[in-house]
């Protein structure tokens, strides 16, 4: 695998330039001390994750995001609190699996047969209600200025 320097990613060594940032300066072989990024994380994830690091000895790096990788002015997907999450090379593929695992055993199984529950019926009815009063207010919105338009037409021609 080769690891730039730049961005701290590994890629295949069939690469000449490095398929995040684009230079083919920064390549090289990738040694196991390197720390390659792993991925962003939220505040709550990157907590959970640093302490299951933490717990098998995994040494990582939790940095902030600099403001100079945001793809856009403003980015939906990015908090101010993402972290990104850099881990040694050699111990990429262990932390990978601590990780699937853990966020596999955690999550809650669905039970098919389970009822709905009569707040969530609520819920849905009340926000389906608002959506429909939404559009409906949208549509009178839509046929009155409709028809100021064409008196103001109807005045002027």
């Amino acid at each position: 695998m080769l690891y730039c320097t730049k961005c701290k990613t590994v890629c295949e060594e069939k690469n000449t330039v490095c398929p995040n940032c684009k230079r083919s300066k920064s390549l090289r072989e990738a040694k196991d001390n390197d720390m390659v990024f792993f991925d962003r994380l939220g505040e709550v994830d990157a907590y959970e994750i640093s302490l299951l690091l933490e717990e098998n000895a995994i040494k990582y790096e939790l940095l902030p995001i600099p403001l100079s990788l945001s793809t856009s002015v403003y980015d939906a997907t990015q908090s101010q609190s993402d972290k990104n999450l850099f881990v040694e090379f050699c111990s990429i593929e262990q932390a990978r699996k601590i990780i699937n695992d853990y966020y596999f055993e955690t999550t809650p199984e669905v039970n098919e047969n389970s009822e709905i529950s009569e707040n969530e019926k609520k819920n849905i009815f009340s926000s389906s209600a608002f959506i429909i009063m939404f559009m409906i207010l949208v549509a009178i919105t839509v046929f009155f200025s409709d028809y100021i338009a064409n008196l103001l037409r109807g005045l002027f021609s």
